[in-house]
Formats: structure tokens, sequence, C-alpha cells
């Protein structure tokens, strides 16, 4: 993604550096960031494909938060004498849809 980036902004500087620049120029020089643009469209939209390949399949489920939640405070309680505050909640109901991974 930094290639395309690059580009532009290296062919917006020269632009901007030339004060003699005719519209032909500029025009040249918008052309070249359209394109430097449409490059990283298609290197986003590739990425994003490839991260929802490795994601797996996106199932949303009802879930309880307060569960979740109060699963990992006896976690976050766990502490040495010196550790410092320990760590409390009251929880209450708090259903969602969503996804647990």
């Amino acid at each position: 993604m930094r290639t395309p980036l690059t580009l532009q902004q290296a062919v917006v500087e020269v632009a901007l550096a030339d004060p003699d620049a005719d519209a032909v120029f500029l025009r040249a020089v918008s052309l070249r960031v359209r394109a430097a643009g449409q490059e990283q469209e298609r290197l986003i939209e590739v990425l994003l494909t490839l991260a929802r390949g490795q994601r797996g399949p996106h199932e949303r489920e009802y879930v309880e938060l307060a569960a979740v939640v109060g699963a990992l405070l006896p976690d976050a309680g766990c502490r040495t004498p010196d550790a410092g505050p320990r760590v409390s909640a009251d929880l209450a109901p708090a259903p969602l849809h969503g996804d647990r991974g």
C-alpha cells in the first residue's frame, strides 16, 4: 500500500513545486494520481478478501455480555497482596447478538 501512496505524494509534490505548471502538465499529474488511487483500491480489495477468507464463517448468535464479563472477572480479581486494587462489578443482564470469536 505504501508504493501507490508514495507515488501519489511524489507526483503531487513535484506538481506543487513547479511554478510554471500548465494545464497539460497538471492534467497528466491528475491522471497519475487517479491511477495510483485505483491501484490502492485494488490492493485494499485484495487485502479485505484475504482477511475475510482467513477469518472463517461469521456466525452471529445470542450472547449474554454480563456472563462473558463475569467469567473474566475472577482472573482480574486474582492478585498478589501488593498488586493494587481488587476488581469487582455488579452486572445486570446485557443480551446482544454477536460473534463469540
